[in-house]
């Protein structure tokens, strides 16, 4: 399968190349059927639809820019804040870092650093 990925203007377009997308309805509009273009092609169905339903209303076939940019962030400085901050939650993290709970917590785990999940009790620890 052919994929395009183009960064312009800070979008990103991902998707199948417009070379392959006219090569497809090419060989439909020859008098192919649309399941042997699929197959030719190793694309979806839907896809060829969406396809043709596109060029039919817009008149263009080039993939659709994504809205948001995936979000990376700098390993070094979450590392650096967590020494400033060792009992920092999740919830304190995350706005810090632009972030949601959960892309903390996947971060984290990539990183193999575990943090606790609820504060400890302190009544075990008097004892």
């Amino acid at each position: 399968m052919v994929y395009n990925i183009f960064f312009f203007n800070e979008e990103i377009f991902v998707g199948f190349s417009t070379d392959l997308r006219t090569a497809v309805l090419s060989f439909i509009d020859l008098g192919n059927s649309v399941k042997l273009a699929c197959q030719t092609f190793s694309v979806s169905r839907s896809s060829v639809q969406r396809w043709r339903n596109k060029q039919s209303n817009t008149g263009v076939l080039h993939a659709k820019p994504r809205e948001k940019i995936p979000y990376k962030f700098d390993i070094d400085t979450l590392k650096a804040y967590l020494d400033e901050h060792p009992d920092a939650h999740l919830s304190e993290i995350a706005p810090q870092f632009n972030m949601t709970i959960s892309g903390v917590s996947k971060a984290l785990s990539r990183l193999k650093i575990t943090r606790k999940k609820k504060p400890r009790n302190i009544k075990k620890e008097m004892k």
